[in-house]
């Protein structure tokens, strides 16, 4: 084997080692073994963030939609709002959807946001909108801050 190859390998088993330990939730990895209640778990957050995201107005077709789910799947295994996007959400979302940089990944984010946010202007004073907590269009991370608490929230009263 050629040194850079052992290289390349080495760095791809590292990354799929942080990947794993990232978040149980985020890869749901057929290889961890969690059991049956709390896999039910797992099923029943990532609704709730697609229902999140549709209630925001977040278009589901989007790679945004997608990126999104990972990122509040990611912030809710950190269990903190200090959080670095550019360091500890973008860069597992690149590497999960096999994408070299992390700028594509919060474009795309923020396209969804800017195009969610707009609806909702476009809505009108005359109907409300769970988006309606922000008076003006939210950083990628107040978005996904703010909907990461709405998700965990729901899912405490539920249980």
């Amino acid at each position: 084997m050629k040194r850079n190859d052992h290289h390349n390998n080495r760095n791809h088993h590292n990354s799929h080692l942080s990947l794993n330990n990232a978040s149980s939730l985020y890869i749901f990895d057929p290889s961890v073994r969690i059991d049956k209640d709390r896999y039910k778990w797992n099923i029943r957050f990532i609704r709730m963030i697609h229902e999140m995201l549709r209630n925001n107005h977040v278009k589901i077709k989007t790679r945004g939609f997608a990126f999104m789910i990972d990122a509040i799947c990611i912030i809710h295994d950190h269990m903190t709002s200090d959080i670095c996007m550019n360091t500890d959400v973008y860069p597992l979302i690149a590497e999960k959807h096999g994408i070299e940089s992390i700028e594509k990944v919060e474009h795309n984010i923020r396209n969804a946001i800017n195009s969610a946010f707009r609806f909702r202007t476009e809505l009108g004073d005359n109907v409300e909108s769970p988006m309606d907590v922000f008076h003006k269009r939210p950083s990628p991370k107040e978005f996904l801050l703010h909907l990461t608490h709405e998700v965990q929230t729901r899912m405490a009263l539920e249980t």
